[in-house]
């Protein structure tokens, strides 16, 4: 059974004869003629009588309409909706980012992207530095859970493609009566045997400093640790230890810039970039969100250069 077939059969029941069902259809009546007549005989049915110059449905032939036009409704969806896929109108696009990635740069452009294409459904799984919704934010996109994903990449990795969104720094939250709050900087050597108030080992920020003071030859003297950039600005602010962590953490304060964390007189930090797996087979909705997340880091740096 064909689907021109069950075309054709919709055709004559909806016209009365193969001459008006061939002129709608634009082909030739024999052939259309020919066309039902294999479909009548492949379900073993009549599916039209001569009623003088016209046909008119049979019994079954009424049953088996109902249903054909129900197979080719379901076919024409198929292939809207593929053509929705196609174009980028439609579809899914799953990001796996951190909180302050999503602040600072993916919430606007995801909310540009929804504008222009209300129909895509946007699935975002967001982690804090502590323990997330799956084993990690590479995890999520290794295992193709997640189309892409933002992260802090140390260094080149065959088994992904991307660039880079913004830069992020170590600062240290000085509390303001803190001795060191009107530092522009502090070098991490500074930082031996001083209590500090850390994020969870999982995230960017411990791992870079931890990284940092062993190259400097000591380990770091984590008093306590914390998911939350609030609740380890709020600790330090206690006097339980200095607070360190990523500049887009939180918004800047209002008045001086809080130190930034140096190793070797050079800022500790990385790029923040949107990833995506090596040669993996993106769907166009996909591509789009990627092609606008790029076009809005370049229009940001013409922005900034200007």
């Amino acid at each position: 059974m064909e689907l021109r077939q069950l075309r054709y059969f919709k055709a004559v029941a909806r016209h009365g004869t193969y001459v008006a069902a061939a002129a709608s259809l634009a082909v030739a009546q024999p052939a259309l003629w020919r066309q039902v007549h294999d479909l009548e005989r492949e379900l073993g049915l009549a599916l039209f009588e001569k009623v003088g110059r016209r046909v008119r449905l049979t019994i079954d032939g009424q049953t088996i309409l109902e249903q054909a036009i129900d197979a080719l409704d379901t076919v024409d969806r198929l292939d809207a909706t593929a053509a929705d896929l196609r174009s980028a109108r439609a579809g899914i696009v799953a990001i796996a980012c951190a909180g302050p990635h999503l602040q600072r740069f993916l919430a606007p452009v995801i909310g540009t992207f929804r504008r222009s294409r209300p129909d895509v459904v946007i699935r975002i799984r967001e982690y804090s530095g502590g323990p997330g919704p799956g084993r990690g934010i590479r995890e999520d996109l290794v295992d193709g859970i997640v189309d892409v994903a933002t992260g802090t990449p140390t260094g080149a990795d065959p088994m992904f493609d991307g660039f880079p969104v913004y830069g992020v720094r170590l600062i240290a939250a000085v509390p303001d009566a803190h001795a060191l709050r009107a530092a522009a900087t502090i070098d991490v050597e500074d930082l031996r045997d001083r209590p500090l108030v850390l994020s969870q080992a999982v995230s960017f920020s411990r791992g870079a400093l931890e990284a940092a003071c062993r190259r400097a030859g000591f380990e770091p003297r984590v008093a306590f640790d914390s998911a939350s950039p609030a609740s380890i600005m709020a600790l330090g602010a206690a006097g339980l230890g200095l607070p360190i962590f990523v500049d887009d953490a939180v918004p800047p304060p209002a008045g001086e810039p809080w130190p930034v964390i140096l190793e070797a007189g050079r800022p500790i930090g990385a790029s923040v970039s949107l990833l995506w797996r090596a040669g993996a087979a993106l769907s166009p909705t996909v591509r789009a969100f990627i092609d606008l997340a790029r076009a809005s880091v370049d229009q940001r740096q013409v922005s900034t250069s200007a």
